[in-house]
């Protein structure tokens, strides 16, 4: 078991002057979470990311700190997702000859998973004559946040509701994905790991990761693939739509 650090460590004599404030609200949150969880035997349905979401909020709101003054001194870490993301890609490429054999099958079902990713989220949302605005917001649920943001603000939506309902997409993914493709008698962990990362994104894609080396390859490859192909099946339904 990995050991961390304590909490009370990375908040003593922290204030929102201090150099790199938002960096150790951050990691202070996330280990304060992590140690949480396990302290109460790692409950499912309490993911460490929600629990660490809702800790800096109340910090920052018990601190009187505006969220843009955090964010900005949270900075670096944004700065360093760059080189995490680059790494994605030795498990990628440990994996590329199984990707090039599947190749033709991983693109179906990448539309499958792209298009039913929007329906259960922008296509419902229509059903219910939710606002445009609304379906907007919802219809890239399924990707990973910056491009999520990116498209509902092209679409016109709510970036701030769209980054939590990515979130919470990722969340849910992570939490009940895989016993579920389980329970569905999927075993393969390539299918299992690519139907992983186009549903529940980067969250989902951390915590196969941990399970299946496979897995998370796939996952990886799914995430990536099903932002591009999301973005452009919004691009061309707002051409068809006008």
């Amino acid at each position: 078991m990995t050991s961390l650090p304590e909490p009370h460590a990375v908040f003593m004599g922290l204030n929102d002057s201090t150099p790199f404030f938002g960096i150790a609200v951050t990691v202070g949150a996330y280990v304060a979470a992590v140690r949480f969880h396990r302290a109460l035997g790692s409950p499912i349905l309490l993911h460490p990311l929600l629990i660490a979401i809702v800790g800096i909020a109340l910090s920052l709101k018990l601190m009187g700190v505006p969220y843009e003054r955090y964010f900005l001194s949270a900075e670096p870490l944004h700065l360093l997702l760059a080189p995490v993301v680059v790494l994605l890609a030795v498990p990628l490429w440990r994996q590329l000859g199984a990707i090039r054999d599947l190749g033709p099958g991983l693109v179906l079902v990448l539309l499958v998973g792209a298009v039913t990713g929007i329906a259960t989220s922008a296509g419902v949302a229509l059903l219910l004559a939710a606002p445009d605005q609304l379906v907007s917001t919802l219809a890239p649920k399924s990707v990973t946040t910056p491009v999520a943001i990116s498209l509902s603000e092209s679409l016109g939506g709510i970036p701030a509701i769209t980054a939590l309902v990515v979130v919470l997409t990722g969340l849910a993914g992570a939490t009940f994905g895989w016993p579920l493709l389980k329970s569905c008698g999927l075993h393969d962990p390539r299918a299992k790991g690519f139907a992983m990362g186009v549903a529940s994104h980067v969250i989902g894609t951390a915590r196969v990761l941990q399970i299946n080396p496979v897995a998370g390859a796939f996952s990886s490859l799914g995430m990536i693939l099903n932002a591009v192909m999301t973005a452009g099946l919004i691009g061309l339904a707002r051409i068809v739509l006008g």
